[in-house]
């Protein structure tokens, strides 16, 4: 139990640190708009938060304890998989990633269709799952306009995901 409130924490403070980040990005952006250091600081900073809010919420996820993990944990082997595709630029790895975020999507719709009680933060999770295997096709394949539409949407629905979470535990803490 004291590991997963290490992992927990850790996960959050990262989350926290790279919002401080993107802020730090965008005072850069806004008071030398001339470099894109504060853009490049913003965009990673988001990106990071993005991905430790989904650490975050897996971590108090009750996936581990659902038949769904076997498929998940198949998902993940392909995207480190196809992440290690890209790292080397070898042919195949937009393929990868076009069948694995509909996958994992999929995969997570199905076990939130399957819950017997569903709150608010679980309608916010199954949204932004489903936004980010979204984004993540359409920057593979459409243009920039409608990826940063989907970007933007990802983004407000994981801040609002991790943000009831963390509102909700304190709550129940109470």
């Amino acid at each position: 139990m004291k590991q997963f409130l290490i992992q927990y924490n850790i996960a959050l403070g990262v989350f926290i640190l790279s919002l401080i980040g993107s802020g730090v990005g965008l005072y850069l952006m806004i008071s030398h708009p001339d470099q894109w250091n504060g853009f490049e600081l913003m965009s990673n900073g988001l990106g990071i938060a993005q991905i430790s809010g989904a650490i975050y919420l897996l971590l108090k996820s009750d996936i581990f304890n659902t038949r769904y993990i076997r498929y998940f944990r198949v998902c993940i082997a392909l995207f480190i998989v196809g992440y290690t595709f890209k790292i080397e630029h070898w042919i195949g790895y937009n393929q990868i990633f076009t069948i694995i975020y509909p996958v994992m999507a999929y995969i997570y719709v199905l076990r939130f269709m399957h819950k017997t009680r569903k709150n608010t933060g679980d309608f916010l999770k199954v949204d932004w799952v489903v936004c980010f295997a979204i984004y993540q096709i359409t920057t593979i394949y459409m243009p920039k306009n409608i990826e940063l539409t989907f970007f933007i949407l990802s983004l407000v629905l994981n801040f609002a995901a991790v943000g009831y979470s963390v509102v909700y535990d304190r709550e129940k803490v109470k």
